[in-house]
């Protein structure tokens, strides 16, 4: 058989490669129209904050993206880091094709390596400045390691980093060492790749336990962990109902508050505890998936991805098809199905959404495209597909994102860069949607005080507080704006009860709580 030549090869990668940037290009304009490219939303914010919560000595979330974020510049300019990212999304596909050392008798291989620079999640995520994507591409650059130069050592290490950017894929650990227990040659590659992860988790961990956090990669654990027992908990959006659900009585025991408050949830009813995790389980593998404060179906749609979800289809089908039995004996096929099935119960310990599966995206990549479909593997790979089609078109996902989130998250965005009519505009849009909650009134009373239209903006601070009464957010901005009009004996007692929910905002509102004499 006569197969095509490297230029030739080079030059269909090439020319896939350049219609995967101009997908990226045009996907990054439409998107743009309703969450600005230009700024940081609110989970993008959390990732290039400071590590560290406030009066907290522990990791808030693996420091990867934190690390990457400021490297680059974040805070000068988002859009910049925004395209970078976005370069590193194609890089995956980079890693799949050079993971064989004659990949010119592998067409199959290109098909999947440019089916991957196409994937909608890659694309889309690649356009935010959270860590799914960086970690997919340490967990490619960890399989194509072993494929091509069989270092488990370094492969391990690789993934290490990958934890370090979405905590969840340490669960690949445990899996690794059970998949070579029953592939004995297999047992001392598994322990060397562990011992290579180690090397990176570590420190954290020790970082983190002395720092009075306990052996975990981020604090943010133990608060996945509990969210993921409530379908109510998924969804609430960001914002001053998420924190008024959140709150805990001490900053010291924050992680030992939110690991109790799993416990006691999924005590009450193991049985119902265990059913939802199932449920969880069909949402990861559903199409396009769940947002967890991310309206992701709707923005697929908008910005014209939707049509490329059966590139998407193909490798959760073929790669969970392939996981329980890989179509070759080798320590990467390990690596891969690991991987895969870090994914899976990462949903149904904590949550899923389209945005984390994106991370465990190349394990399932990697096992479609180690060799062709061949007859026999149809019996198992068919009705894989035919169950991840059924689920994206009858499954219904309690937790889902309310209709209108993106608006309001962008209208945040808008209020934060001072574009108040922009911001008014977008919770209007965010209202036609079907939005309603707390944050509506509480960004809208924002802005109207930012332009001085002071008692329209408590009014609204009012309406939020009926509805999440206990915000201490919210209670500031009350008492702020109750001070502006001067109502101070209000503002006072205002202020006092933000302080009482939250012991932090008490130097920023010292000018409020500070005794006063009234003007007579």
């Amino acid at each position: 058989m006569k197969y095509p030549s490297d230029r030739t090869i080079l030059f269909l990668f090439l020319v896939v490669l350049a219609g995967a940037v101009g997908l990226r290009t045009n996907t990054a304009f439409r998107i743009n129209e309703v969450l600005p490219l230009s700024g940081l939303y609110v989970d993008e914010m959390t990732y290039s904050m400071s590590p560290f919560p406030s009066g907290s000595h522990v990791f808030g979330k693996p420091p990867a993206m934190f690390v990457l974020t400021h490297f680059l510049g974040a805070g000068e300019n988002a859009l910049i880091l925004k395209v970078f990212l976005s370069l590193l999304s194609m890089l995956s596909a980079v890693l799949l094709l050079l993971s064989f050392r004659d990949f010119r008798k592998n067409l199959w291989l290109m098909f999947c390596s440019a089916a991957l620079l196409l994937d909608p999640f890659f694309t889309f995520f690649g356009l935010q400045v959270a860590p799914a994507v960086p970690a997919a591409l340490f967990l490619a650059a960890s399989l194509m390691i072993q494929s091509r130069f069989r270092s488990a050592f370094v492969s391990g290490i690789l993934a290490g980093i990958a934890v370090l950017f979405r905590g969840e894929v340490i669960l690949a650990i445990p899996f690794i060492l059970l998949l070579s227990v029953f592939r004995s040659k297999y047992r001392l590659k598994a322990l060397i790749w562990c011992g290579g992860a180690l090397a990176v988790i570590t420190p954290i961990l020790v970082f983190n336990a002395v720092g009075g956090g306990g052996a975990v990669i981020a604090s943010n654990g133990a608060e996945n962990l509990w969210i993921g027992t409530d379908w109510n908990l998924l969804t609430v959006p960001p914002g001053v109902e998420f924190e008024e659900l959140v709150s805990v009585s001490t900053v010291e025991g924050h992680d030992a508050e939110f690991f109790s408050r799993a416990f006691d949830s999924v005590s009450q009813s193991p049985i119902d505890w265990m059913l939802m995790g199932f449920r969880k389980i069909g949402a990861f593998f559903s199409l396009p998936g769940p947002g967890r404060n991310m309206e992701t179906g709707w923005l697929l749609r908008i910005s014209g991805l939707l049509f490329l979800l059966p590139v998407s289809l193909l490798a959760l089908g073929m790669g969970l098809a392939r996981s329980f039995k890989p179509p070759e004996n080798s320590f990467r096929g390990i690596i891969a199905s690991s991987v895969v099935f870090a994914g899976i119960t990462a949903a149904f310990i904590f949550f899923p959404s389209a945005r984390s599966r994106t991370a465990f995206l190349p394990g399932f990549f990697f096992l479609t495209a180690f060799c062709p479909v061949r007859l026999k593997e149809l019996k198992f790979i068919i009705p894989s597909l035919l169950l991840i089609l059924c689920l994206s078109l009858f499954h219904r996902y309690p937790g889902e994102v309310r209709p209108g989130l993106t608006y309001v998250l962008s209208a945040e965005q808008s209020l934060n860069t001072g574009m108040y009519d922009d911001c008014f505009n977008r919770l209007e849009l965010a209202e036609e949607r079907g939005f309603s909650g707390a944050d509506l009134h509480n960004i809208r009373g924002a802005a109207l005080s930012e332009i001085k239209y002071l008692y329209p903006g408590l009014l609204e601070f009012e309406l939020a507080l009926e509805i999440a009464v206990n915000s201490p957010t919210l209670w500031r901005n009350y008492a702020v704006s109750l001070w502006n009009l001067g109502q101070y004996l209000k503002a006072h007692e205002a202020a006092a009860r933000a302080v009482e929910l939250n012991p932090l905002l008490a130097e920023q509102l010292a000018p409020i709580l500070a005794d006063y004499i009234p003007m007579r």
